[in-house]
């Protein structure tokens, strides 16, 4: 059976009939699909944590969708999390968000 990791908003109801989609669907292929929390809060103190920066070249293009640009970098460390446990469980894993 294949691994399948979904990003979804954690206790958030909007985002669970999606997600349980993807479950059933999952089942019906083979596939084990596991929910994976995504990053929606604490965005900047995470980065900070994890000794991420932005570029200060790029930045523009990260805070031009206001929100201080925690929706895109909340989406990155949401990847960026799932790629340090595909790193901890040294397999490749397959992602799909679950975002509207």
């Amino acid at each position: 059976m294949i691994d399948f990791y979904c990003i979804h908003k954690l206790d958030d109801e909007p985002s669970q009939a999606p997600l349980n989609d993807a479950i059933a669907s999952g089942k019906q292929f083979g596939i084990n699909v596991i929910p994976h929390p995504g990053v929606y809060t604490d965005v900047h103190a995470k980065m900070t944590k994890e000794g991420l920066i932005i570029n200060p070249a790029g930045s523009h293009k990260i805070l031009r969708r206001g929100n201080d640009g925690k929706g895109v970098l909340g989406c990155f460390l949401s990847h960026y999390f799932l790629w340090k446990k595909c790193v901890e469980l040294d397999v490749p894993i397959r992602v799909r968000c679950n975002y509207y």
